[in-house]
C-alpha cells in the first residue's frame, strides 16, 4: 500500500469529495495535512489532521469508504498510516470520538488507543479523548 501526504493547499480541490463520501453528516474541519492510502492506484481511505505539537499528530478524521470497511485493506491502511506517521517522527496520535460512537471507541481500544480524557464543548457535545503511542 502507498501512503501519500498532501498539504491542504495541494488537495483542497478534491478533499471535500473524499470527506463527504464518508462524513456527509459531519461538518468539514479544514486540515493542515491529509494522508491518502492507495492500493494499486485505487483509493482505500484517508486520515486528516494537523500537528498538535512537535511529536503528536492530531487526527481530525479517518475515513474508509463503505466498500472497504470490514475488509483486510482497512486494517492494512490503518497500520500503514500509523507506520508512515511514525517514520515522519511522530511518537503519538491524539483524537476525539463522540461519546455515543461506541463502534469507533471499541475499534480504537482494540487497535491500541488509550482513553486519555473527556471533553465537553460549549454546545454540550461530549467527546472521549484517545491517544495512540506510535
Amino acid at each position: 500500500m502507498k501512503i501519500t501526504r498532501y498539504t491542504y493547499e495541494e488537495c483542497k480541490g478534491w478533499y471535500y469529495q473524499l470527506h463527504n463520501e464518508i462524513f456527509d453528516y459531519d461538518p468539514i474541519h479544514i486540515p493542515s495535512i491529509v494522508y491518502v492510502g492507495f492500493e494499486d492506484k485505487n483509493y482505500i481511505g484517508f486520515m486528516s489532521g494537523y500537528l498538535h505539537n512537535a511529536v503528536t499528530f492530531y487526527v481530525q478524521k479517518t475515513g474508509i469508504p463503505e466498500r472497504h470497511r470490514n475488509h483486510k485493506l482497512s486494517k492494512i491502511l490503518l497500520n500503514e498510516l500509523w507506520e508512515h506517521l511514525r517514520q515522519e517522527g511522530f511518537t503519538a496520535l491524539l483524537a476525539l470520538v463522540q461519546n455515543v460512537n461506541t463502534p469507533a471507541l471499541i475499534m480504537a481500544l482494540k487497535t491500541g488507543w488509550l482513553i486519555y480524557g473527556y471533553r465537553v464543548t460549549r454546545e454540550g457535545e461530549q467527546y472521549v479523548e484517545i491517544l495512540k503511542e506510535l
